[in-house]
């Protein structure tokens, strides 16, 4: 049972797939497919059959990437696409589960953004903010935010290299209501940035990573029971293999809790998840055992970190096959 649980996981991570609960189904997208666009499936919970519900094309949207579905308030599916679109560089999109419907909302432009690499959030003002990692006024990236009721995009902020760009992960809401967000890159270190956005539209850097925090983050922040935020860098740290580290929004202190070896996984490429048993889960992208990843689990608590399995290349076949 172990070995099968790690092999999905694998499978997720390795072909890019996130998974959004809604009506008793599983929903994710996969990067590509045999068209070279990706798709979108629906899954029973409990099953491992899945439908493919929607292949992306060109035009409408293609191959998205370090994304997730949201399903918002309106029970509709919203995502971004990496690709496609009217200048080939993404679109945003909703999907209506009771008819199977698929609708491209906006296509980015440059000018509005490009490429997102991340996942759309559903803020307590009833709107959608995310990221793209490109374009914008200074090309590395925009925020925006979506007001689906009116089908309204805008522009929230043109990041800049000095205070973090080309952002791969996305936004989320902290406990004092303000946004937070990591950059992959820029700041004084060039390793990335913590940011704050206010939904007034005031955008701070609050922290820049560096090699001693850990830095160039792919993933997100999460919340954990202690109303710190949590995320993963990819490199830095003692070992230069990435680490996990905390932010206190409320001092504005940024501290390294764990640094990843070979041993216990390194170089980690997404986000980490709050479990029901409140603690912190994991994937690494190499180290472990055949230096192909480990899951871990991080115990906010005692700040401990547990390397739970070592992955393997025949991880993945078994769960390739198993679907």
């Amino acid at each position: 049972m172990k070995k099968r649980y790690a092999s999905f996981l694998l499978l997720l991570f390795s072909i890019q797939i996130q998974f959004v609960q809604a009506q008793s189904e599983i929903w994710g997208l996969t990067t590509t497919n045999s068209s070279g666009f990706g798709t979108m499936f629906s899954m029973p919970t409990g099953s491992t059959n899945m439908t493919f519900t929607y292949s992306f094309s060109g035009n409408s949207g293609s191959s998205p990437q370090h994304t997730k579905l949201l399903q918002a308030a309106n029970g509709k599916l919203y995502g971004l696409t990496n690709t496609g679109g009217a200048s080939n560089t993404g679109v945003l999109f909703e999907y209506d589960i009771t008819n199977n419907l698929y609708t491209k909302k906006v296509d980015f432009t440059g000018a509005n953004g490009a490429s997102p690499r991340g996942a759309l959030m559903e803020a307590n003002n009833g709107k959608l903010y995310g990221m793209t990692s490109a374009g914008g006024t200074n090309g590395v990236g925009v925020i925006f935010e979506y007001d689906y009721v009116n089908n309204i995009y805008t522009k929230k902020v043109d990041l800049a290299t000095a205070s973090g760009s080309g952002p791969y992960g996305a936004l989320m809401q902290a406990a004092n209501g303000k946004l937070y967000g990591l950059t992959r890159s820029g700041g004084a270190s060039s390793a990335g940035v913590i940011f704050e956005y206010d939904l007034n539209g005031t955008y701070t850097k609050k922290i820049d990573l560096s090699s001693t925090t850990g830095g160039v983050p792919f993933g997100a922040l999460v919340a954990a029971p202690n109303g710190s935020l949590y995320a993963l860098a990819s490199n830095g740290g003692t070992a230069n293999l990435g680490t996990v580290f905390e932010y206190d929004y409320v001092n504005n202190v940024c501290n390294k809790k764990v640094d990843l070896t070979l041993v216990n996984g390194s170089a980690p490429q997404g986000s980490m998840i709050l479990a029901t048993d409140g603690n912190l889960y994991g994937l690494t992208f190499g180290g472990g055992t055949s230096s192909q990843g480990t899951i871990f689990q991080y115990s906010v608590s005692s700040g401990t970190y547990t390397k739970l399995f070592n992955l393997k290349s025949t991880f993945l076949l078994r769960g390739a096959s198993t679907n």
